[in-house]
């Protein structure tokens, strides 16, 4: 246990940590506010980094990880101070936690290095950095790799250090950085030099597990954010939001879960413009809430927004702002729909800590109509909620149309995604596919053959046609299923046909936020406070590209929770 003095409020004090003995350290203040103006601290003083895994808080795994990682340290020689935040910062203390914190970027870039503690390590692993020590240099140099040890590299990817959301600000704002495993050590650059080589250039390296490709992925990221590689500006946004596969496990964890957006902070440059901050006295609804709002509400035109029909509602409901990765995709992934066409984006509003606290979000749009009717597989089929008759024709298409989001014709070769609407004669190859309707090769046109191999089933093997149709109709059903997973069909009082979340119930609204292409699934609170809850973004089939607003839609103002 330490007995912490209190750092000076309003200052550029951080504490530090040196070994005495090895299981004796002292703890002083040092001020680095003379380095931040001059280059030099005020009593000469320099020190390391250490980024490491808490662990979780109730368990000895927290401790653990800190005492292996300080016992190497001390066993490979470093005397010098370190800073660590479980113990250079009072965790009991709110106030000087959110301010250590929100300056733990000009820490980690003043640090002379950072150590990386991945674990204890094994046999193996130590093989695996003695591997990346003997060929960093010359993957640094080339780029290549033609052995591996794979057991070892596996278990140095799949350590749980590489989904910590500190380590982002940690490795990138580092000037110099050592990763360290057991009582292996090597650079950073070398480590990276050397991994992302191999995830790139070993072709069965791909097929070991999905962890591995996620690993290169988040390696190279972290890569383009250090210090001598970012550009002038980093989105909140581009490293938040991943669209990737999930690999199983968290993208991104912490300790404490608001350190997602803290941790952030210290490398993205446009959170302070977006009004947000570092403050343990808010709660993980205000500190979600607060990032989701200024997500949204972000009006810079020049780069893609983060927009609400990304967001993903709870399964039932409840819960407004919950962030999906990529478990649901968003209508609009293409961005081939704009149903508000026409309609100005709305300024982004001041912040306001009611709204924040309250978990609101104001919109101005209209309503469109009301759910009547969900479909609930499996209990029901498509053919029954669509009341599809025995004969197939050109009057069913709106079905199609909605469970395929509205392909266009050639839009699988289409960069744009501004391909011509599939007509008719397109269009009665898809009802048969769908029903299931068994198609002679001989039969269809020129046009229609293109079709199949150009079109929506273009990604369909194999290349010869008749066996291309055979496999098409064993396997769209669950092609398009999985395209849809986390959806339903509904149906609205003016016979709209839709498909949105599952969490979509009876009486929700279907309408157009301006600002937002895709119409939007609102459900009215019953409470005093009235409002309505968010349940998510929708397909509704004929309004999907402006058509709604010809009929001179009344506005209305809403306030989302």
């Amino acid at each position: 246990m330490f007995t912490y003095n209190q750092l000076k409020r309003g200052t550029s004090e951080i504490r530090l940590v040196r070994f005495k003995q090895p299981a004796q350290v002292d703890l002083t203040a040092t001020s680095i506010e003379l380095e931040l103006r001059h280059g030099s601290f005020d009593n000469d003083t320099h020190y390391a980094g250490l980024s490491y895994v808490w662990g979780h808080p109730d368990t000895e795994q927290q401790h653990n990880y800190l005492h292996d990682a300080l016992t190497q340290l001390y066993r490979g020689g470093v005397r010098s101070w370190l800073w660590f935040d479980s113990i250079c910062i009072n965790q009991s203390d709110i106030e000087e936690k959110s301010l250590q914190v929100a300056q733990m970027r000009t820490i980690f870039s003043l640090a002379d290095r950072v150590f990386i503690w991945l674990g204890p390590g094994s046999i193996e692993t130590a093989k695996a950095m003695d591997f990346a020590t003997r060929i960093g240099p010359q993957a640094l140099a080339v780029g290549v790799l033609d052995m591996c040890l794979a057991r070892g590299i596996m278990e140095l990817m799949q350590c749980e250090y590489w989904h910590r959301i500190w380590i982002i600000q940690e490795i990138s704002l580092a000037q110099e950085a050592t990763v360290l495993c057991g009582e292996k050590a090597i650079p950073l650059e070398l480590f990276d030099a050397t991994f992302s080589a191999v995830s790139h250039c070993i072709a069965w390296f791909r097929r070991l597990h999905d962890e591995t490709q996620d690993f290169a992925i988040a390696l190279s990221t972290r890569r383009k954010l250090r210090r001598q590689d970012r550009p002038g500006k980093i989105r909140l946004a581009s490293i938040l939001f991943q669209s990737g596969t999930p690999p199983g496990r968290p993208h991104y964890s912490a300790t404490d879960a608001r350190d997602i957006l803290f941790a952030l902070l210290g490398v993205a440059t446009d959170g302070g413009a977006m009004g947000l901050r570092v403050g343990y006295n808010m709660t993980l609804f205000e500190v979600l809430t607060a990032l989701t709002r200024a997500l949204i509400y972000d009006e810079d035109e020049t780069r893609q927004a983060f927009r609400l029909d990304q967001c993903v509602p709870d399964r039932d409901g409840t819960h407004s702002f919950r962030k999906c990765v990529v478990e649901v995709q968003e209508i609009n992934y293409h961005r081939t729909f704009n149903a508000t066409a026409g309609m100005p984006t709305p300024p982004r509003p001041r912040n306001c800590s009611e709204d924040d606290t309250r978990g609101l979000l104001r919109c101005p749009g209209c309503c469109v109509d009301v759910v009547t009717d969900v479909m609930k597989p499996p209990q029901c089929s498509i053919y029954d909620f669509a009341n599809l008759g025995p004969e197939s024709g050109p009057g069913e298409d709106y079905v199609w149309r909605t469970i395929m989001l509205d392909w266009y014709d050639d839009v699988a070769n289409s960069n744009s995604f501004e391909a011509k609407p599939i007509n008719d004669e397109k269009a009665s190859i898809i009802r048969k596919i769908m029903r299931r309707v068994p198609i002679v090769v001989e039969s269809l046109t020129e046009a229609q053959r293109d079709f199949i191999r150009s079109g929506p089933f273009s990604l369909f093997n194999p290349d010869i046609l008749d066996q291309k149709l055979k496999f098409i109709a064993r396997n769209w059903p669950r092609s398009f299923a999985n395209g849809n997973r986390g959806r339903t069909l509904f149906k609205t009082t003016k016979g709209m046909f839709g498909l949105g979340h599952t969490a979509i119930q009876t009486g929700d609204t279907v309408n157009l936020l301006w600002g937002i292409q895709s119409p939007i699934i609102l459900r009215p609170r019953d409470d005093e406070a009235g409002g309505f809850t968010f349940v998510g973004d929708a397909y509704v089939d004929g309004i999907m590209h402006g058509e709604f607003l010809k009929t001179a839609p009344a506005h209305k103002d809403f306030e989302i929770y």
